[in-house]
C-alpha cells in the first residue's frame, strides 16, 4: 500500500513508498517530490480528477470516492484501487488531496467459494468468529481460509486483505478493472 498526499493541482507533496521496481532502480519517495501524481496514473484518470475535484465546473462539489485505476511503474502494468480524500484548510485557502493506493492482484476467480464467501463477508467488517458463526464453519477454519486468500492474491498484510475486499465486494465503489492489462 502506497499512501500519497499532493496539492490540489497534483503535485506529489507527501509519499509513503514507491513500488519495488522504483526502489530497485534507485528511485526512492523522496526523488518524487514534486513530480505530478497524473504522470503515474494512465487509465481512468478523468474519473480520478473528478473524483480530487480538479475538474469540476464552478460551483459543482463531489463527495470522496474510492476509484480503481491501472498505474503504470516503468512500463509494467499494475492493477490499483485509489482511495481518494480532500481535506482543505479551514480558512479553505489550502487544500491537499490524499490518495491511498492499494494494489489488487489479477487471480481472483482463483478463489474458491468458500474463500469467496469469506471474503465478501470481510468486506462488511466481519471478524473469523463472525465470519464462522455466520457460515458455519470454526474462527480456525475461517482464518485458514484468510491466509490462503491472501496468497491466492498475493498480498502480504492483514489490512491490504481489508482493503482488498471492501474495494473489491463494495457494490457502491467504483472499480473498473478485472482483467489483466497487456504492457502494450
Amino acid at each position: 500500500m502506497i499512501c500519497c498526499i499532493s496539492a490540489g493541482d497534483g503535485k506529489i507533496q507527501w509519499l509513503s513508498d514507491v513500488h519495488p521496481d522504483y526502489r530497485d532502480a534507485g528511485i526512492t519517495a523522496q526523488g518524487l517530490i514534486g513530480d505530478s501524481i497524473w504522470d503515474y496514473i494512465v487509465e481512468n484518470k478523468a474519473d480520478i480528477r473528478r473524483a480530487c475535484g480538479c475538474d469540476l465546473p464552478a460551483g459543482e462539489t463531489i463527495q470522496p470516492t474510492s476509484v480503481g485505476c491501472v498505474v503504470t511503474i516503468k512500463n509494467i502494468s499494475s492493477r490499483w484501487i485509489l482511495s481518494v480524500e480532500q481535506v482543505e484548510s479551514s480558512d479553505g485557502s489550502n487544500r491537499q488531496i490524499i490518495i491511498i493506493a492499494t494494489s489488487i492482484p489479477f487471480n481472483l476467480p482463483d478463489l474458491t467459494p468458500r474463500e469467496r464467501d469469506v471474503f465478501g463477508l470481510l468486506s462488511h467488517g466481519f471478524t473469523s468468529a463472525g465470519i464462522g458463526e455466520k457460515l458455519g464453519i470454526s474462527a480456525s477454519t475461517v482464518d485458514k481460509h484468510r491466509v490462503k486468500i491472501k496468497s491466492a492474491l498475493e498480498l502480504s498484510h492483514e489490512y491490504e486483505l481489508q482493503i482488498a475486499a471492501r474495494q473489491v465486494e463494495n457494490p457502491d465503489g467504483i472499480f473498473f478493472r478485472t482483467e489483466k492489462v497487456s504492457d502494450s
